[in-house]
């Protein structure tokens, strides 16, 4: 056994080790309701290990279930005479770990069962009478309705008489006594002073009044080292490292797939700024059957209500009009794309349909290309599915609307009802894979969030229940923020359809101040936000954005222009002969052109009820500026200004940082005065800063965003769209990863 040295001297030693983590079982508990009830015997269990190795097995109808350290164990009756030593284990499936995805402390129920469960030190424990219940002074409304008991929940004995228990980490306060205690396994410490309190991250509606202490008391606490309940999950600010606490232990979470299945959530994790000197354990995962070479670390695959089945590599989507040639031209089309990088392709997502009202009434799906020449006789749909399935690649048209809940094309259940008729017809006459829906609400009309969030959703099982049952996949295309900041929710989506398509674009575009389409930061919060909905990432493709903005600033104003092709500014900064500036922050690139920028008159200073144009111009130089300062000094990419002409305190900081980086002279820190207004005007020059300012990404953006895919077992990435890309696209997708194949 391996043992982790206390975080604190006067604690006792803890064993956490590798033992494992999981059982199933077969009993049943009538507790609550019938206060003669006997708890579910668990001499029964078979417990096994490898002959002359330390992981120990929980062993049940030919599965294994790792239990995770002594204290499980023995919480699960467990004794090390009754553990069985094998020859060989390679018979047996490997199980989820157990763990109970909820901290120490909480009260469980299930919908459909009297039985509830109070959480201890990561154990389910049933609590026998409803009376023994109300003798522990529970509260009734805490309970926490959940769907069932999983299989992979340690079960422990059932509490039949009462008990005192708080969980490690909660504050304690005797009535009457001002003192308040953390609970420290079963012991109390005193936490010396109101500062202290705070710094441990407790506010003081945290603490709970008792008659009587509970426990004795222990040494005081002068340092602010915070216990938390066991099952806590935390994740230290600016990190993505996540970590369950296994009393006082941390054991990292690799990745989001075992997060998911495990039955985490990514909204229930606590951001410290201080992991609170807490040891380190080994990574929640699965042990590999010892000896077994075949066995994976990663937990098998439960079973799903998606109808999506686990993929073995990354699946490649490109959206694109597909038309053999026209109108794009031979030489720059989407089509061209599919035949030159088929290996690079799983999916094409064709946008070749859209729906529109029918002069007749109802709604139909209308196909543009149908006023493209048919080639030998074939129209350009045949001529594009034969070729992608030539190649081994599926194709899923991609159809589109923007729509108003409260007016239709899927308002009433008539409409949804002839609308997946349509659908379903095209698919089967065109021999497509399936589709993808594209429908894109703006706003919710005069229905509610909720009630347009419900009709979308009832549309999708509608389709996908129709679709799966002819052998056909359904993608849809989602708004990167889930219901019910919009009408897409995620969860509620999920089971009906094969993948969810995020549309993670655009960050920044005409409409915004200048930025990159898609900065790392906030795909960052994208994928965590989908995450956090409990979706599993498998089904997750997370949206590219092959194109870039510019924008042209003056003292007077600015003025958005069209968005441009990867493609295209590449072969502009090429033929121009251009240096973008890294910003290795937003993991994109920028550059200006055009006349020097107009020094912005001074002086400017701290005003967040008028915005002003020259101040707008201000963040946008500064934004360039600074960047071209880190990048050439090599210090960190500066946080991008928000160029919404408000000189607020990130402007007054950005103004602050300039005058500290350029030894502006006799300046007011902060302020844009006369002598920064001076040293600025010397620096457009200097750096031949343009009016015109260019945000885009490059295959080194994309890069990382790849990895940030893979990184969180996302099921793939769609392109929107081709041919908007690079060649390097192409191989940088190759390179990082292996392409799923049909």
């Amino acid at each position: 056994m391996q043992y982790y040295q206390s975080r604190r001297y006067r604690k006792r030693s803890k064993m956490s080790t590798l033992l494992g983590l999981s059982l199933l079982f077969t009993g049943s508990f009538t507790l609550l309701t019938n206060p003669g009830a006997k708890a579910f015997s668990l001499n029964h269990i078979q417990y096994v290990r490898l002959a002359n190795t330390k992981p120990v097995f929980v062993l049940s109808h030919k599965t294994l279930y790792h239990v995770p350290n002594p204290a499980t164990f023995f919480a699960l009756g467990g004794t090390w005479s009754n553990v069985q030593s094998l020859s060989s284990l390679n018979g047996d499936t490997l199980g989820l770990p157990m763990v109970v995805p909820y901290p120490s402390g909480t009260l469980l129920k299930t919908f459909n069962a009297p039985t509830v469960y109070l959480v201890v030190h990561g154990i389910l424990r049933p609590i026998a009478t409803a009376q023994v219940f109300n003798q522990m002074h529970l509260n009734w409304n805490a309970i926490h309705a959940i769907p069932q008991i999983m299989s992979n929940w340690p079960v422990g004995s059932a509490i039949t008489r009462p008990m005192s228990y708080w969980p490690s980490g909660a504050v304690l306060r005797q009535s009457g006594h001002p003192q308040v205690y953390e609970v420290e396994d079963g012991t109390l410490s005193h936490i010396i002073s109101p500062n202290l309190f705070h710094q441990l991250g407790y506010h003081w509606s945290d603490v709970k009044v008792v008659s009587q202490l509970p426990y004795p008391i222990g040494a005081a606490m002068t340092q602010p080292l915070r216990e938390y309940p066991t099952g806590t999950i935390l994740q230290l600010d600016g990190h993505r490292a996540v970590y369950v606490d296994e009393e006082g232990t941390l054991r990292h979470i690799p990745n989001p797939t075992i997060f998911h299945e495990l039955g985490y959530h990514f909204s229930e994790i606590l951001h410290v700024s201080n992991l609170g000197g807490n040891t380190m354990g080994p990574p929640l995962d699965s042990t590999i059957i010892p000896g077994d070479p075949s066995s994976s670390p990663s937990p098998s695959q439960p079973p799903s209500s998606s109808p999506t089945p686990p993929l073995s590599a990354f699946l490649s989507m490109g959206y694109g009009y597909y038309a053999d040639n026209e109108p794009n031209g031979p030489n720059n089309s989407s089509y061209l794309d599919l035949l030159n990088h088929a290996n690079a392709l799983s999916v094409i997502n064709p946008v070749w349909y859209f729906v529109q009202s029918s002069s007749q009434g109802g709604w139909i799906v209308n196909d543009w290309t149908r006023s493209i020449p048919t080639i030998n006789g074939e129209k350009n749909v045949q001529v594009v599915t034969k070729a992608a399935h030539n190649q081994g690649v599926l194709v899923m048209p991609s159809v589109g609307i923007y729509y108003n809940p409260s007016s239709g094309p899927i308002t009433t259940p008539a409409e949804q009802k002839q609308l997946v008729q349509q659908l379903v017809t095209i698919v089967q006459k065109n021999d497509y894979d399936g589709l993808t829906i594209d429908f894109e609400s703006q706003g919710s009309g005069n229905l509610s969030v909720s009630a347009a969030s419900t009709q979308y959703t009832q549309f999708i099982q509608q389709l996908g229940a129709a679709l799966h049952a002819i052998g056909k996949k359904l993608m849809i295309a989602v708004y990167a923020s889930p219901y019910p900041h919009t009408i897409y929710n995620y969860a509620a989506l999920a089971p009906y359809v094969n993948w969810i398509n995020i549309m993670a674009y655009p960050e920044h575009n005409s409409s915004t101040p200048p930025g990159p389409t898609q900065g790392f930061p906030w795909l960052e919060n994208i994928v965590q936000n989908a995450l956090a909905t409990g979706v599993n990432p498998g089904q997750i493709i997370l949206g590219v954005a092959p194109y870039g903005h510019s924008w042209t600033y003056t003292n007077s104003g600015h003025t958005p222009n069209s968005y441009e092709s990867n493609r295209t500014i590449k072969n502009y900064i090429d033929t121009h002969h251009i240096v973008p500036l890294w910003d290795s922050t937003e993991k994109a690139i920028v550059f200006t052109t055009g006349p020097l920028a107009q020094t912005p008159p001074a002086p400017l200073s701290y005003n967040v009820n008028q915005s002003s144009p020259a101040v707008a111009n201000l963040q946008t130089i500064l934004n360039v500026v600074l960047l071209q300062y880190a990048s050439t000094h090599h210090l960190p990419a500066p946080p991008l200004l928000w160029a919404n002409g408000y000189y607020d305190s990130e402007t007054s900081r950005a103004v602050a940082m300039f005058q500290q980086d350029f030894h502006v002279e006799n300046a007011q820190s902060g302020i844009y005065d006369t002598q920064t207004a001076q040293a600025l005007a010397q620096v457009i020059s200097q750096y031949q800063i343009g009016q015109t300012q260019w945000w885009d990404q490059t295959s080194r953006s994309f890069a990382d965003l790849l990895k940030l895919a893979l990184q969180d077992h996302l099921a793939g990435v769609a392109s929107w769209r081709l041919p908007f890309e690079t060649t390097n696209y192409w191989s940088t997708l190759t390179s990082l990863t292996s392409i799923w194949k049909p």
